[in-house]
């Protein structure tokens, strides 16, 4: 077609056009890790994992298997005795033989306040003597340390929002606690925290292998694992 006269030159360049793109895109088919730049991530001939099948099995709890169970403890925290409606029963004497046991874990999510009553003494003179407040009480109706490890743990480590944190301690807590007292937490421990972060960084640095990760690459099409 190309040696024909009879068609247009300007047919003739688009044909040529889409020849070079077609060879183009043909080369790249069969590049891969190994003979061109391309990522090991993408060679389309690594070997794939094969499904596992069905076992057959049902869900749930396997027989044999070892489980976690709940286990009864010694000296539970509450004991509540239900006694037998002896009203329900027929006329007679009855002693008591003791009691069948259950136990249910549970937990009480609920506001304790304490407060700390500093002596005051006076001599004959009429002099006042006062008994020192722990260290940690400093204001007359504060937040105690609770409440700051469960707000910084939700905000740090769960990633809470305070809007979600404030409706959290206000339902299960009866606490309004503003944002900016939520923001104040997580700065104070920051602040108790900021010398260990140092010391830590230095010696992760300064450390042959800290291990932080694990990257899977290909290498000839096997998987292989690098520890950063």
């Amino acid at each position: 077609m190309l040696n024909n006269s009879n068609v247009p030159n300007k047919y003739k360049n688009v044909i040529l056009q889409l020849i070079v793109i077609v060879q183009e895109l043909s080369g790249k088919k069969n590049l891969n890790s190994r003979n061109s730049s391309k990522p090991p991530s993408q060679d389309g001939d690594r070997p794939r994992k094969e499904k596992t099948g069905s076992s057959g099995r049902k869900p749930g709890g396997q027989k044999k298997r070892t489980g976690v169970q709940l286990k009864p403890v010694g000296k539970p925290d509450k004991i509540e005795q239900i006694k037998v409606d002896k009203s329900k029963l027929p006329i007679g004497d009855y002693e008591d033989a003791g009691f069948r046991k259950r136990q249910v874990f549970d937990i009480v999510t609920r506001l304790v306040v304490t407060e700390y009553q500093a002596q005051i003494i006076k001599d004959s003179k009429g002099k006042r003597f006062f008994a020192e407040f722990p260290e940690h009480v400093t204001r007359p109706a504060q937040y105690g340390s609770s409440v700051k490890a469960c707000s910084v743990y939700m905000s740090q480590f769960q990633m809470t929002p305070y809007k979600r944190m404030e409706n959290f301690f206000h339902d299960q807590m009866d606490l309004n606690i503003s944002a900016g007292s939520l923001f104040k937490f997580n700065k104070e421990a920051y602040t108790a925290l900021e010398e260990f972060e140092t010391t830590a960084k230095e010696r992760l640095a300064s450390s042959s292998r800290i291990n932080v990760d694990e990257t899977g690459i290909n290498i000839n099409a096997k998987r292989h694992w690098l520890h950063t």
